[in-house]
Order: structure tokens, then C-alpha cells, then sequence
């Protein structure tokens, strides 16, 4: 199965601490770079900075892909 999601729902799992259940959800997790680097903001939740600074066995981060649609072009890179 493949999900596609910005920086915001790992943030939210981040702050109630749940984590834990995309494996359990989903098996293996990637995050594009601009994702991983927005869970690096100095404003993002200290549990997110921790969570991206010591990324678990089954999260894998990937170059961040081309523009799949053109409506997308102005949206932030995360």
C-alpha cells in the first residue's frame, strides 16, 4: 500500500507519541528529504527531531521526487 502524506501527520503521531503504529499499520515507511527535513525544524515537536535525528530500522528517507502534477508546483516542498 502506498500512502503519500506531508510533514503533518508524522508531526501529530510525534505529539501523542504514536509513532509506533505506522509499522504496525503499514510495515515500512518512506519519507521523501524535505519531509525528513521539516521533522528537523527547530520549531517541529521535540519528539519528531528526536524520532527523525535516530530514525528507526524500518523508515527509509528518499530524494524527493519530481512534479507529478502541475497543480503541486507551488506547494512547499514537504
Amino acid at each position: 500500500m502506498l500512502i503519500i502524506s506531508d510533514n503533518s501527520a508524522v508531526s501529530a503521531l510525534a505529539e501523542t507519541g504514536l509513532l509506533d503504529i505506522l509499522p504496525a499499520l503499514f510495515g515500512r515507511i518512506t519519507l521523501t528529504e524535505s519531509v525528513s527535513r521539516e521533522c528537523r525544524h527547530p520549531r517541529a515537536p521535540d519528539a519528531l527531531r528526536e524520532w527523525i535525528t535516530h530514525p528507526p530500522p524500518w523508515l527509509s528517507i528518499v530524494p524527493d521526487p519530481g512534479v507529478f502534477l502541475p497543480e503541486t508546483v507551488n506547494l512547499g516542498a514537504g
